[in-house]
């Protein structure tokens, strides 16, 4: 019987294949923002018949089951969408079973819902960190259950059409599973990638964690000294400083389980941030040595071993004569910095972007490999003014002789170390709960500033404009 069974449950999704019935889809967290964004993208599909293409299950936890009614009436009454009161009536309704809950909670909500799941279906997390999700569905779903999981690597609030999208076919019991998934997210208009969950960690190390952390670390120095940067000298005026703001502000005001999830779970986040934490605190010891061969052989040994082949500019706008941001990158001429501001814009020794490219070598990491597979807009962004630093000669002299003379700074960068180091003793314990407290701590600080939040709106414009998104 069991065999009849199986045999009826991939003839099924055969049929669903071919279009002769909507695709039966599980979204297991269904008002989570990456849920919703998918979700509205399947209800606008019809098959070459203008019937619906996907036919949408969803449910989140039982006590938010009348928010999801509401919010999905429309296609609730038009038989498009089905709400779930729990993810027990998603996994034995559903060909395709996506599980979009916090990295925190995944390795429950797979043990409680997985005896439910259909035969013969397919199963997927929407987590950032693969190997605890992976082992999950290993040892609770049933033998008979594909294992094809994926990654957005992008926010919500970004279009996915033309951002990297990692499908992480594990266990494929069904051929026509992978051909079935890629139907299911080739709506999205992503760029697809496949890629073994091992290999998926290890970039999004780079590509997200270390990069966030460094973000979050500019952050949290900036509350220590109770500077808002847009209000300071320091940070006013080019793009590169203007970078840094919009993306440590949207970091900030975004929800802050997605980012502990990348760090906190990921073991090759841990030893990548321990290792930018190292970078930070060694080249600041040779700053405040003033001892400047030794910095900066280092800070070019680096230049040339991350940058030496990588000589055009990733973003627009930014060229070897002007470090200052071009008007046709601006993100709002009248309300940010004017041309006259930015010229005097005061230097920076830009220590975390010293750290970060001093790690990548010290790490033999080689960030533009990473970009090309799951390069997220920010790490783009990231990479893109670091290489601008590096391979602008007179930028890069003014920021070694700025790190290693102008000690009106020197309070900002021993800040930016302490920030750092705090934030890779948090992530290497392993504690969400120290990631919460000192990242909605850190927040509190900004939220009292109302410009901080439309610095945070302005970084999608930005990366817009610079042609990454």
């Amino acid at each position: 019987m069991s065999k009849r069974r199986r045999d009826h449950e991939s003839e099924s999704i055969a049929s669903d294949k071919a279009g002769s019935l909507p695709i039966q889809i599980g979204l297991i967290g269904a008002l989570g923002d990456m849920a919703r964004l998918y979700i509205g993208v399947w209800l606008a599909q019809t098959g070459a018949t203008g019937r619906a293409a996907f036919h949408i299950h969803a449910c989140d936890h039982p006590s938010k089951y009348d928010d999801l009614v509401k919010i999905y009436a429309p296609h609730i009454d038009s038989g498009m969408l089905t709400a779930h009161r729990d993810g027990h009536a998603v996994s034995r309704a559903s060909d395709v079973i996506i599980y979009s809950v916090e990295s925190s909670n995944i390795v429950a909500c797979i043990k409680a819902y997985a005896p439910s799941t259909k035969l013969g279906a397919i199963v997927a997390g929407q987590t950032s960190v693969k190997a605890q999700e992976i082992r999950a569905f290993e040892e609770f779903m049933p033998s008979d259950v594909s294992i094809i999981s994926l990654h957005s690597m992008h926010g919500p609030s970004v279009s996915p059409k033309g951002q990297p999208l990692v499908l992480l076919p594990h266990r494929v019991t069904v051929a026509s599973h992978l051909d079935l998934m890629h139907k299911v997210v080739d709506p999205f208009e992503s760029k697809i990638l496949q890629l073994s969950w091992k290999e998926h960690d290890d970039i999004t190390a780079d590509t997200q964690a270390v990069t966030h952390v460094a973000f979050l670390s500019m952050g949290a120095a900036w509350s220590t000294v109770g500077v808002y940067p847009w209000l300071s000298d320091t940070y006013k005026g080019t793009l590169v400083e203007e970078v840094k703001v919009t993306i440590a502000m949207r970091i900030y005001f975004a929800k802050w389980h997605v980012y502990a999830g990348l760090a906190v779970l990921n073991e090759s986040a841990r030893d990548q941030i321990r290792q930018f934490a190292k970078s930070a605190k060694e080249l600041f010891e040779l700053m405040i040595q003033e001892k400047e061969q030794e910095f900066t052989d280092r800070v070019m040994a680096a230049a040339k071993a991350v940058f030496g082949n990588y000589q055009t500019p990733l973003l627009r706008g930014l060229n070897e004569e002007d470090d200052d941001r071009l008007e046709e990158v601006n993100v709002d001429a009248e309300n940010l910095s004017s041309p006259s501001s930015r010229k005097l814009s005061k230097p920076n020794s830009h220590l975390s972007i010293f750290a970060i490219v001093d790690s990548w070598y010290q790490t033999k990491t080689n960030p533009f490999d990473h970009l090309s597979l799951l390069g997220t807009p920010p790490f783009r962004l990231w990479l893109g003014i670091s290489q601008h630093v590096f391979i602008t000669p007179h930028l890069l002299n003014q920021s070694i002789k700025a790190a290693l003379f102008d000690r009106s700074i020197r309070m900002d960068d021993l800040n930016f170390v302490l920030a750092v180091t705090e934030w890779s003793a948090v992530i290497g314990v392993g504690s969400f709960d120290g990631y919460r407290e000192k990242f909605e701590g850190v927040r509190t600080f900004f939220e009292a500033q109302k410009e901080s939040l439309e610095w945070r709106k302005r970084s999608d414009q930005l990366i817009q404009n610079l042609g990454i998104a």
